[in-house]
């Protein structure tokens, strides 16, 4: 009789587990996987990368006028090179989160943090503010 009641117990503990495991896998088919990254996160990106721009322009304004170094153009040659990849990386980053493709996007993004930062190394090293 112990037996009997002890395998009832067992067999119901299983089957609570199985039960969960498959709620999961439902779960997850019907609201999907969420995408790491987000349109939140490529907004506030975005946003980021126009205060920095802005700031590249407003070098690029006193340099024009001669009122930074005389190495200013070559500064802005060197970061003009990010003031194109990045944007079409962002675009690209886009595709890819509203396509939900997960691994591609958190690619995408990661490239996209590394030409910023590569952006501002370059910007501190030039003292160029740009945020």
């Amino acid at each position: 009789m112990r037996k009997l009641i002890l395998a009832v117990i067992c067999s119901l503990a299983l089957a609570g587990c199985s039960v969960q495991g498959a709620l999961d896998t439902v779960k997850t088919a019907v609201t999907g996987i969420e995408n790491p990254v987000s349109k939140s996160d490529l907004y506030n990106f975005e946003n980021g990368m126009i205060i920095a721009f802005a700031g590249l322009n407003a070098y690029r304004q006193a340099c024009e006028l001669g009122s930074v170094g005389a190495s200013c153009k070559d500064v802005i040659r060197q970061m003009q090179v990010y003031t194109k990849r990045i944007p079409a990386v962002l675009r690209t980053a886009r595709v890819f989160v509203k396509q939900n493709d997960q691994v591609n996007a958190k690619v995408a993004f990661a490239t996209l943090r590394q030409l910023m930062a590569d952006f501002k190394a370059i910007a501190s090293a030039n003292n160029v503010k740009v945020q």
